[in-house]
């Protein structure tokens, strides 16, 4: 019997909160999800999990930059996302587009924040 996809997230995501490594949970979570045939939902489970680690204060974070982020610069976006998603840690994930032009896109489980340089042109020729 499968369990709820809810309830797979909150476990997967206490795994994670006690210290189990991603590369542990990852095989396991594999194996039930194609014994459940549940494979077509991963997409959501993982959004839920991230939901989950967040009300945790844990948030996993994407950041999107032109070019690579400096260590100081890494350390005000994480005080930034510590302050407005009031998590107390954060694990950023850095993707580099040259597309971007220059600026930063921040996305969490909760929220987007769009401050690039290709979003500010957009939204001047959109006015």
């Amino acid at each position: 019997m499968a369990v709820s996809r809810r309830i797979l997230a909150r476990l997967v995501a206490a795994e994670l909160r006690d210290g189990t490594s991603i590369k542990e949970i990852v095989p396991k979570l594999a194996a039930y999800l194609i014994e459940t045939k549940q494979t077509g939902h991963i997409d959501e489970l993982l959004g839920e999990v991230m939901h989950e680690l967040a009300r945790h204060g844990m948030v996993q974070a994407t950041v999107t930059t032109a070019h690579p982020l400096s260590n100081e610069l890494k350390e005000q976006v994480i005080e930034y996302i510590c302050k407005h998603e009031s998590a107390e840690h954060v694990q950023l994930s850095e993707v580099v587009s040259p597309e971007l032009l220059g600026g930063i896109v921040i996305e969490t489980p909760k929220s987007r924040y769009d401050a690039s340089v290709k979003n500010m042109i957009k939204q001047l020729k959109s006015h």
